[in-house]
């Protein structure tokens, strides 16, 4: 097995672990290892790409110098023509900016900027779902970039897709965006069950309980926490 195969399968085991403040405090004293993290935004498993986008940001905090070049692959990634497309690019892209480059806000505006003209073409925004969890993650950092999509944030809590309500709901609520009366009832009438990841770890929830969730005791709007523990 090549050495580079067998040092990114050593990362994805810690990973998933979850051990992952061991896996970015190497990446901290050895950047080389950067590229292997970022191949691992691309693993089917939703929860080991979480864990890998943390690290990214983690990286970022610890040398900032190399936030935008991070930044630039990562959107880059969003948006590769050859088809290649990264599934955990936005979530990355949301861990990087929170660790506060200043460059960091035009790179949220342009993941967000999608969503805001998504009411044309739902084919605007091919991962959708991950855009929506990092408007969630970014919400109370950049509430001016979020908060530009907020019209069609509200329009997609209608959306048939059960994912795309509760992450939309779950950014509209960290946003302290008013929902109308009327959503607010049918949200809360909802029991169709919803999977995501925060912090790092899997969620299981209906909707419902995610909206009185994130509006008792918020978890994950810009801090760590272990769901569920």
């Amino acid at each position: 097995m090549p050495e580079s195969v067998a040092r990114r399968e050593l990362l994805r085991g810690l990973l998933a672990a979850g051990r992952d403040e061991e896996v970015a405090r190497a990446v901290a004293q050895d950047p080389s290892l950067v590229p292997d993290i970022f191949r691992l935004l691309y693993h089917p498993d939703a929860v080991l790409r979480h864990r890998a986008a943390a690290v990214l940001g983690e990286a970022a905090r610890r040398h900032a110098d190399r936030a935008r070049s991070l930044l630039e692959r990562l959107t880059w990634a969003r948006n590769d023509e050859s088809g290649n497309h990264c599934p955990g690019a936005a979530a990355a892209i949301a861990e990087v900016a929170l660790g506060g480059p200043a460059e960091a806000e035009g790179f949220v505006r342009t993941l967000f900027g999608e969503i805001v003209v998504f009411g044309e073409s739902e084919e605007n925004v091919s991962d959708l779902p991950e855009v929506l969890w990092a408007a969630g993650r970014l919400a109370r950092a950049f509430p001016e970039a979020v908060g530009a999509a907020q019209p069609t944030l509200l329009r997609l809590l209608s959306h048939a897709d059960p994912v795309v309500r509760a992450l939309s709901a779950r950014a509209l609520i960290r946003l302290n965006s008013p929902i109308p009366p009327g959503t607010l009832k049918t949200l809360l009438a909802d029991t169709e069950e919803v999977e995501y990841v925060e912090c790092g770890y899997p969620v299981r929830r209906t909707i419902r309980d995610l909206v009185l969730h994130e509006t008792l005791a918020p978890c994950c709007a810009g801090g760590t926490c272990r769901p569920g523990q």
